[in-house]
């Protein structure tokens, strides 16, 4: 069987799970085991639970987070790594002539799928990064949220001041580390797709598809020949109010230099979505 496999690429909290719907609801098959909604994800996430189950296992073993919320380099994997990934590969082309998948960790492991799956397409979902690190660190947020609410002994104006004096201590906490983290994972998807023929991936937006999801689909049903692809409207799939409020995280970057590199970063990623 000549299989078809699209790998939706793309860092947590970037539109990847908004993008997989979309593609699931235009008819492509992204997994047999979904994984369902979630804190700060209440549509579902759209990950394929083998996938994700797998690069769990495989970060735990390197002695990496197994949420992949990490800005270390992946080590080569082992024989018996690869293999169970050429296993799980292996079935889904067994049940599927065209399929895909949606899990963010992906964006770790792109050097050994692209060596497992050489004919492999792309679409390529990003974000900027003052969206992304506000959206993590507000998902931390709700999940203390119940913790405030459940106080009752507080008042009202007391818990305002205790929500507002946890966020800013989680901005603190982690907004450096979670740009670092955006800054590996776009990298290491600009410096993969430069080892890609042109015509194998696609860069996208949620506002992209907003203003052209239409022309998106009739250009990789043509490209990559997905006959199966009916277009849905991407504004179908998407919900204004469910977008986080971007944070002012600049005054929390401990290491201003990165900020500088995240704009050059995603001034990359904005020429690659331009120059398709």
């Amino acid at each position: 069987m000549n299989n078809k496999v699209i790998i939706i690429l793309g860092m947590h909290r970037s539109g990847t799970s908004l993008t997989a719907g979309w593609l699931h609801s235009c008819g492509l098959h992204i997994g047999d085991r979904l994984m369902g909604a979630g804190i700060g994800n209440v549509e579902g996430h759209y990950e394929d639970k083998d996938f994700f189950e797998a690069h769990e296992r495989i970060l735990s073993a390197h002695n990496l987070p197994p949420d992949g919320l990490t800005y270390k380099e992946l080590p080569p994997l082992r024989g018996n790594e690869k293999a169970q990934l050429q296993a799980l590969i292996n079935k889904k082309n067994e049940r599927h002539a065209t399929w895909g998948w949606k899990e963010p960790r992906t964006c770790l492991f792109t050097d050994c799928y692209g060596e497992l799956i050489p004919d492999a397409f792309y679409v390529i979902v990003f974000r900027d990064y003052r969206s992304v690190v506000s959206s993590l660190i507000t998902r931390l947020y709700k999940s203390m949220e119940e913790d405030i609410l459940s106080e009752q002994h507080l008042g009202f104006f007391r818990r305002y001041f205790e929500k507002r004096k946890r966020l800013k201590t989680l901005l603190q906490q982690y907004a450096t580390h979670y740009l670092k983290i955006w800054i590996h994972y776009n990298r290491k998807i600009l410096e993969f797709v430069q080892q890609l023929p042109v015509h194998r991936y696609r860069f996208a937006t949620q506002h992209s598809l907003l203003q052209s999801g239409s022309s998106f689909i009739e250009r990789v049903k043509k490209q990559w020949q997905l006959s199966e692809l009916e277009y849905i409207p991407f504004e179908e799939r998407y919900k204004r109010k469910l977008q986080s409020r971007v944070l002012k995280i600049a005054p929390y970057i401990q290491e201003k230099k990165l900020l500088a590199e995240a704009r050059y970063v995603f001034s990359q990623l904005t020429k690659m979505l331009e120059l398709q």
